[in-house]
């Protein structure tokens, strides 16, 4: 009987957590992309049609990678994010005037949510290093001890700051901050925090090597209006450009960081039709996802 029979979790970020065997024996590895073209120096997006397997091929990846020694994190936007993350970090760009919102582009271009994703993926980076036993400054401050983050974005004020902790303290004075002039109402502005973030993670992360897949860069036009579909839009559009920004920073520094995205053809269409810009950081940095078959065409797996 075919149902006593197991054929894989339709899903296949849960099939490669709960049935890693099976899903790595029944893995057929794309034959339009490797590793080794996937790297902060070279390529960094996967594009794929929904369904191609974008997700299963970075789950296998980020296991290859973890028996050659990296740490590996999977940050997976349309999961990680829930319906009202959506207005509170909307909040954030109060600063809009009404003449800049008049149209869905005007809107889409005065969006900038760079600042907001570094400090999301930098403190993924932390919680990860922390999980595996490692702590230094640059985790102090961007995981301190004793955080319980209610979301994505706890901690965000819509004034874009940071409010700092008492386990932040020492990782502060480490970085040679001064409070005095830098620090008010024990809050930072994110520009700083980051860069401060930057600065330690470049002097205390040198040792350490790790692939941060960006994945489920998609959002449902169905469920939203018009401006929901902007701001969507703009978020994906800037963890690009962070993950970009990230990656220069990375080569620039020989730190062994490397941040790589996966999104549909249509939403990198999408993007660059509303941004002419965009090429800057999608040109030329992308990997088609593609299965050979037989015929030569191209097909799912």
């Amino acid at each position: 009987m075919l149902s006593e029979h197991y054929f894989g979790d339709l899903e296949s970020f849960d099939e490669a957590h709960n049935h890693y065997e099976f899903f790595r024996n029944t893995f057929v590895a794309p034959s339009s992309m490797s590793i080794d073209s996937l790297r902060n120096d070279r390529k960094f997006i996967i594009v794929g049609r929904k369904g191609v397997g974008k997700t299963a091929t970075q789950m296998y990846l980020a296991r290859e990678m973890e028996e050659k020694g990296y740490f590996t994190h999977i940050f997976r936007f349309m999961y990680d994010l829930r319906s009202d993350d959506y207005s509170e970090i909307s909040k954030s760009q109060s600063d809009i005037s009404y003449s800049d919102a008049a149209n869905s582009k005007n809107l889409f271009l005065h969006y900038d949510f760079r600042d907001v994703w570094e400090r999301v993926f930098f403190r993924r980076i932390g919680e990860k290093l922390r999980n595996e036993g490692h702590t230094n400054s640059f985790v102090d401050l961007v995981a301190p001890t004793g955080s319980k983050f209610k979301n994505i974005f706890d901690g965000i004020s819509k004034s874009l700051s940071i409010k700092i902790s008492v386990p932040m303290g020492p990782a502060l004075v480490s970085a040679g901050l001064d409070l005095e002039c830098d620090a008010t109402n024990d809050t930072i502005p994110l520009k700083t925090f980051n860069r401060i973030s930057r600065e330690l993670f470049q002097r205390e992360c040198t040792p350490y090597q790790m692939y941060f897949f960006i994945d489920e860069l998609v959002f449902s036009r169905l469920d939203a209006k018009d401006d929901e579909v902007t701001l969507r839009a703009a978020m994906v559009r800037d963890i690009l450009r962070c993950a970009w920004e990230l990656n220069s920073f990375c080569v620039q520094n020989d730190l062994k960081f490397h941040f790589v995205c996966s999104i549909r053809p249509e939403i990198r269409s999408l993007i660059g039709d509303y941004d002419s810009e965009a090429g800057k950081f999608l040109d030329g940095k992308d990997v088609e996802l593609s299965w050979i078959t037989t015929d030569g065409k191209e097909g799912q797996l």
